[in-house]
């Protein structure tokens, strides 16, 4: 079965959120990656993906640990979260 979780990611250059379905399985880490390609493309005018690019929580500003899969965190569908 492949699950998935929604995940609502502000991004601050456009001052907007995106929805992304990710898979409960997929590390932080290459969520962060995927999720700032797409909005790379999406946004060329206003945001360019890096190396650097990671997920913060919405709420605290705590940053995600990278190395954690998504699904191992407990978020539940419309999870805020912050892509610097």
């Amino acid at each position: 079965m492949n699950e998935k979780v929604l995940l609502r990611v502000w991004l601050a250059a456009t001052m907007q959120f995106y929805d992304f379905w990710v898979p409960l399985e997929l590390s932080v880490r290459d969520a962060s990656t995927l999720i700032a390609k797409l909005l790379s493309v999406r946004e060329s005018d206003f945001y360019v993906a890096d190396s650097t690019s990671t997920l913060f929580d919405f709420d605290s500003g705590e940053q995600l640990a990278v190395t954690c899969a998504i699904g191992n965190l407990g978020f539940s569908d419309g999870k805020r979260l912050i892509l610097i």
